[in-house]
Parts: structure tokens; sequence; C-alpha cells
């Protein structure tokens, strides 16, 4: 089932570097969307075990590291391999640290 992942992962990060379309080795949320009806890219998401319903605008957000409003081929295939490969205790650190980051942003934010 891992191998099957692996491969459908480095497939996905193929197909989602072919949307592209204006080849800045970025993939916007508008360059997502219109991929989104692919019949490849609907399976290999489908093997990859994301949750029922998980919409590919969900699945940008969530891999949108930097939040930037692109992912890169490195947020891309390292978000997805951490999401898929990840133990209990890993994920509870993904999160804290996601957490981390949004306190910080927010302190970031507050007037001195």
């Amino acid at each position: 089932m891992r191998q099957k992942q692996v491969s459908a992962i480095e497939d996905l990060a193929s197909i989602m570097f072919e949307l592209d379309a204006n080849q800045d080795q970025k993939v916007s949320l508008s360059e997502l969307q219109a991929g989104a009806d692919n019949p490849s890219l609907t399976e290999l998401l489908r093997e990859i075990q994301l949750p029922f319903g998980f919409t590919v605008d969900e699945l940008f957000l969530m891999l949108d590291e930097d939040g930037d409003g692109f992912i890169s081929r490195n947020e891309f295939i390292g978000g997805l391999f951490r999401t898929v490969f990840s133990n209990e205790f890993q994920r509870e650190c993904m999160l804290r640290l996601g957490q981390a980051h949004v306190k910080h942003t927010i302190s970031a934010m507050k007037p001195i």
C-alpha cells in the first residue's frame, strides 16, 4: 500500500506541474482548479486516500505552507509525504507547528 502511495505522489507531482500554465515552476490555485477535472489527477488523489470530499481548493490550502498563493514542487511533494506517511506523534508536531505559525503571524501584526 505504501509503495502505491509513493508512486501516486510522484505521479501527482508530474501532473501538478504540467498544470503550471505560465511555466514559473509554481502552481497557483487557479492553475490547479483548471486541471481539477483531469481524470488522472482525480484517480491519483483517490489513491493517496485523502479524506472523503476533500477538494482541490482544500488540498492547495493545506500544501501552501508559506501562504504565498503558490505551491512549489518542494511544498507539494514534502507536504504530501508528511501528510500520508506521518505517524500520530509526527502529525501532532505538524499541527502544533501550524498553530505556532499562526500565533507568530498574529503577534507580528500587533501594533507596538
